[in-house]
């Protein structure tokens, strides 16, 4: 059922991002309730389901918000997700925007309406593959640069950055990608979200304790880091 499969088993913990309080129990509000989408275990662990290839996980430092990347399960609709509380990425039915799918959103499920789908923030239809995700909460390298958003992709060897709205709720895109969707890796727009390329296949993006990005490039062996001059 994580996986929006209607007469699915009853969720285990894959196919989600799941929270838990420090002693290992679900995280209860402040009436003592625990659980988004449901009151037994596992299914009160749950934050967000239907998830597909889940490699980032951040939080804005503005918002507090979470945010996710996710790796499409054919060879494009890779996704860059706002993950509210019982949040389903749509895993199983939809992959990228639900406009391409829209007969099966009545097919997801929902626990009682305690889940919402949302479409994706981003997507790219040709595949990059993003993994690490993070908001460089420091102007290290630049004030314009600060509380963006940085996505590292394995495929592209690129880092993406972009600026979010006002209400910290969504990116804030170039006009020529206001579908939130890249139809390719040079498709107009491109250059005016990329940060960087050449890195390799990007695992990982990190800032150290310095404030300074940190990037590691597995297939070139290298861990990256990135500075103004």
């Amino acid at each position: 059922m994580a996986q929006n499969f209607i007469n699915g088993a009853i969720p285990d913990g894959r196919s989600g991002i799941l929270r838990i309080a420090q002693d290992g129990l679900p995280v209860k509000d402040s009436n003592g309730n625990a659980g988004i989408i449901g009151k037994d275990y596992p299914l009160n662990l749950y934050c967000a389901y239907g998830i597909h290839n889940g490699f980032g996980l951040a939080f804005d430092p503005v918002s507090g918000h979470l945010w996710d990347t996710e790796t499409g399960h054919n060879e494009y609709n890779d996704e860059i997700n706002s993950v509210m509380p019982g949040f389903n990425s749509g895993f199983g039915v939809i992959q990228g925007m639900s406009k391409f799918f829209p007969n099966v959103p009545l097919d997801l499920v929902s626990f009682n309406g305690s889940g919402k789908y949302a479409d994706p923030e981003f997507t790219w239809m040709q595949k990059a593959v993003p993994t690490g995700l993070k908001f460089l909460a420091s102007d290290k390298i630049g004030s314009k640069y600060k509380n963006e958003l940085f996505v590292g992709t394995f495929n592209a060897g690129k880092i993406y950055h972009f600026n979010l709205t006002a209400d910290r709720t969504q990116l804030l895109l170039p006009q020529s990608l206001q579908s939130k969707i890249l139809l390719t890796l040079n498709s107009t727009g491109s250059d005016q979200i990329e940060f960087g390329q050449n890195f390799g296949g990007i695992s990982g993006i990190s800032v150290g304790p310095d404030g300074y990005l940190y990037v590691i490039g597995v297939t070139n062996g290298a861990i990256y880091k990135i500075s103004s001059r």
